[in-house]
């Protein structure tokens, strides 16, 4: 499922989730969720935690820098580094089932890092 669409199906799950006023519901979807077999539908409200929390530590920044123009000047090894990020992050949403905690905090931290690179660069 490309990344996009992970995106809006974590969205819309998160303000599905957000309205659902039973606890009734919620515990028997959670129920089903445990028992069903282990092609279990992904985790969008994991999915949809690691995608805000890659933006709110600045991971949008590396992706900027791959878009035309947005790059000029800037040094080629932080380039670099924030396309790699950007990969890691792309391929992180595709599989984020299969991708253990560690790794996925793994990925934030280093979005944290690249964007105060890329502040610094800038000179903000």
């Amino acid at each position: 499922m490309p990344a996009r669409q992970l995106i809006a199906a974590a969205v819309a799950f998160g303000l599905a989730a957000t309205s659902a006023t039973t606890s009734a519901a919620t515990s028997a979807a959670q129920e089903a969720a445990s028992s069903a077999p282990s092609a279990a539908a992904p985790d969008y409200e994991r999915i949809g935690r690691f995608i805000y929390a890659f933006f709110r530590a600045g991971g949008g920044d590396a992706q900027d820098l791959g878009k035309p123009g947005r790059a000029d000047g800037v040094p080629p090894d932080l380039a670099a580094r924030a396309h790699r990020l950007t990969v890691r992050f792309d391929a992180a949403v595709e599989m984020a089932d299969a991708m253990p905690d560690a790794e996925l905090r793994a990925i934030l931290d280093e979005a944290a890092a690249v964007h105060a690179a890329i502040a610094a660069w800038r000179g903000t």
